[in-house]
């Protein structure tokens, strides 16, 4: 059986041990999910107006902001805070996109299940659980 010893260093985020403890390169894996989402706002938005729904582009750029301020969270090493308000920004805004779309028609629910998939892994049990609830939530 082994023991902690009181000076030994407890992680309690599992992502920083898969990654060697590199804080450094973390630090860039976030960096590059946060442009790829914005990326992605950006061509949403363009998409949008390709079909003259301005109401629609104008909610992408507003979710943009938030999205923009997890670089924060980033720039400080909160990684769980900056995943979690990530999840939770990216999950209202595809529920909002969604209603005024065709509901649980619409192709944006489709990112569901993949903002669980990435949020558990780099967050705790009790944040995943209240992430999950978010999610249902914003199903029903």
């Amino acid at each position: 059986m082994t023991k902690s010893l009181p000076n030994q260093e407890i992680n309690p985020l599992p992502f920083v041990e898969a990654y060697g403890g590199d804080i450094q390169r973390i630090t860039n894996i976030f960096y590059g999910f946060v442009a790829s989402i914005l990326i992605g706002l950006v061509a949403g938005i363009f998409i949008v107006l390709s079909v003259n729904d301005t109401r629609g582009a104008a909610l992408l750029a507003i979710g943009m902001l938030p999205v923009a301020t997890s670089i924060y969270f980033i720039r400080h090493r909160q990684f769980e805070i900056s995943a979690v308000f990530l999840s939770v920004v990216i999950i209202a805004l595809i529920t909002l996109v969604a209603t005024r779309g065709l509901g649980v028609h619409h192709i944006s629910i489709m990112g569901y299940p993949a903002i669980l998939i990435v949020a558990s892994l780099v967050s705790r049990k009790r944040i995943m659980v209240f992430i999950t609830l978010f999610n249902i939530l914003c199903v029903a």
